[in-house]
C-alpha cells in the first residue's frame, strides 16, 4: 500500500479521493516547520503540497518518495534540481486558477502604467505637502526612501516621496518608477523593477555579483560595476550617466 503524505489540509473531495481508493493510504500533516517534515517524510512514497517548503534537506532524506503533487500552479517551494537529479515527478494543477491570475494580472498592467494606486492615496492623504521641491539643473532627483533610510533622506538635497513619513509600498513605488525619467538604484527590488519595467535608468553593483549573472541589463537600463560601492562617489555616477540625461 502506497504511503501519501497530505502537506497541509485540502478540500475534502481531495481526501475523500484517496479514502475510496484501497491502494493508498494518507496522513495530514499540518505541521509545516522543517523540523517536523524532515521527521514525518521519510516514510511517504507521494506528496500533496500546499503551502510549506520541501528543500533538497528535506528531500534527501525521503528516500520513497516517487512524486509530488502540487495543490496550485507554482512550484516555488519545491527544490527542482533535486527533483530532476533523483527523477521524482512533480505534478501541478495546470491551467484550473487561470482566470483569477490573469484577472490581477490585467490590473497591475493598468496599475503599473497610470501609478493608479500610488497617486489616489497621495491625494486622498494630502501628501503634496511633503514634496519638497528642490531643483537640479534642468532636472528634479526623487528619492523614494526605504523603512531605515526616511530620516536620512531628508537630509538630501531631493524630493522625497514618502507615504504619511512611511515608505511606499511595492505597488506605490512601481507606479513611481513608470513616472521617471531615469532611476538610479543599487542591486535591490527597485532596481529589479525598473529594468522589468522597461524604464531608462543604472543599478550600482558592488564585488558581490555582477550585472550580467542576474539578468539585469536591457537596452535601456545599464549598470556601473566597482570593487566597493563606499567608494563610488555621486560625481563619478553622475560623470556615467550625464549624457544619457540630456
Amino acid at each position: 500500500m502506497l504511503k501519501i503524505a497530505i502537506v497541509d489540509k485540502i478540500h475534502s473531495d481531495g481526501i475523500k479521493l484517496l479514502e475510496d481508493n484501497p491502494k493508498f493510504q494518507y496522513e495530514i500533516i499540518e505541521d509545516l516547520s522543517k523540523k517536523n517534515l524532515i521527521s514525518k517524510l521519510p516514510n511517504f512514497d507521494g506528496i500533496t503540497l500546499r503551502r510549506g517548503k520541501i528543500d533538497a534537506e528535506i528531500l534527501e532524506k525521503c528516500k520513497n518518495l516517487k512524486v509530488i503533487s502540487r495543490h496550485g500552479v507554482g512550484y516555488d517551494n519545491v527544490d527542482i534540481n533535486f527533483l530532476k537529479k533523483n527523477k521524482i515527478k512533480l505534478l501541478v494543477t495546470g491551467s484550473t486558477t487561470s482566470t483569477s491570475p490573469a484577472e490581477h494580472i490585467m490590473f497591475m498592467i493598468l496599475n503599473l502604467s497610470k501609478g493608479i494606486d500610488f497617486f489616489d492615496k497621495s491625494v486622498r492623504n494630502g501628501n503634496f505637502k511633503h514634496v519638497m521641491q528642490m531643483k537640479h539643473k534642468n532636472f528634479e532627483i526623487v528619492v523614494a526612501p526605504g523603512p531605515n533610510e526616511i530620516e536620512k533622506a531628508k537630509e538630501i538635497d531631493a524630493i522625497s516621496i514618502t507615504n504619511n513619513d512611511k515608505s511606499l509600498n511595492i505597488m506605490e513605488l512601481a507606479g513611481l518608477i513608470t513616472k521617471a525619467s531615469y532611476v538610479i538604484a543599487n542591486d535591490t527590488g527597485p532596481a529589479h523593477m525598473t529594468a522589468h519595467l522597461g524604464m531608462r535608468g543604472v543599478v550600482l553593483f558592488g564585488y558581490h555579483t555582477t550585472a550580467k549573472k542576474v539578468s539585469i541589463e536591457t537596452n535601456k537600463f545599464k549598470s556601473i560595476t566597482t570593487a566597493n560601492l563606499s567608494d563610488l562617489s555621486a560625481s563619478e555616477v553622475y560623470s556615467n550617466i550625464s549624457n544619457s540625461l540630456k
